[in-house]
């Protein structure tokens, strides 16, 4: 154990820099994805699509549409597709 001869303990602890930034380009990038015609998909998407783009942090996707164009930006790799296999609409029965 490195601390078996300290009296005290030192804890070293510090934020990761690198999150704010992170998120603001995210933020930045919907915008642009909302100027460029893109609407946030509401619909299911089935755990098919994010097994295809081996997505580790599926928990975080937001899908846009724009005339078959599927586009994510929930992570830094924004995943695109224009096939729509695994992506489910919810019909309006009302």
């Amino acid at each position: 154990m490195a601390f078996a001869n300290c009296p005290k303990r030192v804890y070293i602890f510090s934020w990761p820099k690198a999150r704010q930034p992170a998120r603001r380009m995210t933020m930045e990038y919907k915008n642009k994805l909302k100027q460029e015609g893109y609407t946030r998909y509401r619909g299911a998407v089935d755990a098919s699509v994010y097994e295809y783009f081996n997505c580790d942090c599926s928990w975080k996707a937001q899908w846009y549409l724009k005339k078959g164009h599927y586009r994510c930006c929930g992570c830094k790799e924004r995943c695109e597709t224009r096939d729509p296999e695994g992506f489910q609409l919810f019909l309006d029965l009302g």
